[in-house]
């Protein structure tokens, strides 16, 4: 059997905040239609790389290969979701953003495709159990509840590659199962997840692959690749 293709092959990267590397030498390859769970301390690099894998960062040393995706191709659900917290928006205006980048004005003022986008939010909403609070205003959201509404906006896009940051933080038990299932099915389907936890367990049970990032000292960090 042929290798699946190449996707993102980094060789020799380091990139430092203040003069202390966030990655050190690193080297690894993702593949088409992988699902990698990242595990690792704090400190260890796991951020600054889904970063750079999702294009944020670009100021770093070494080599990165990269199939020809588009960005919306990639979906990336960060620790940090940059949303107003003071704009009274609904669920679903929140998960509608996630359509943003294929969407002009000009499509979502005249209607056209309204049924398909409807339906891709109502599936999404669906899948992270929001569908009885879709018109829920952000501010009156637990946290658990908007971590669910930034994962569905993830979803919606339907991207070819998921790379999400700690995606289970504020889930409890049911919804956490709930998600890494559903990335199991869309890896099934030939989506590519790369998935920053904390909890090897759940990545023993859930994900064929997995990336140990090992910090090297307090100084420095330098990943270690572990393939499953």
């Amino acid at each position: 059997m042929s290798p699946r293709p190449v996707l993102f092959d980094l060789q020799d990267i380091t990139l430092s905040y203040q003069g202390k590397p966030a990655l050190h030498h690193f080297s690894t390859t993702f593949r088409q239609g992988e699902m990698w769970a990242v595990l690792g301390p704090n400190g260890s690099g796991k951020s600054t790389l889904l970063r750079i894998l999702a294009g944020e960062l670009t100021h770093w040393e070494g080599r990165l290969e990269r199939a020809d995706l588009r960005s919306r191709q990639i979906g990336y659900l960060g620790q940090t979701a940059l949303l107003n917290q003071d704009l009274p928006v609904t669920v679903w205006d929140v998960v509608s953003q996630g359509l943003a980048p294929e969407m002009s004005f000009g499509l979502w003022m005249s209607g056209r495709r309204a049924a398909s986008v409807h339906a891709r939010i109502a599936t999404a909403l669906e899948a992270m159990a929001l569908t009885d609070l879709r018109d829920r205003v952000w501010t009156h959201l637990s946290g658990g509840q908007r971590q669910r509404a930034l994962i569905a906006r993830l979803l919606v896009q339907d991207a070819d590659v998921l790379l999400l940051d700690e995606p289970m933080n504020s889930l409890d038990e049911a919804s956490q199962l709930r998600l890494l299932e559903l990335l199991g099915e869309l890896n099934a389907a030939g989506k590519t997840v790369i998935c920053i936890l904390h909890d090897e367990k759940l990545a023993a049970r859930f994900f064929p692959l997995t990336l140990l990032m090992q910090a090297r000292s307090s100084e420095k960090t330098s990943p270690t690749e572990v393939r499953a």
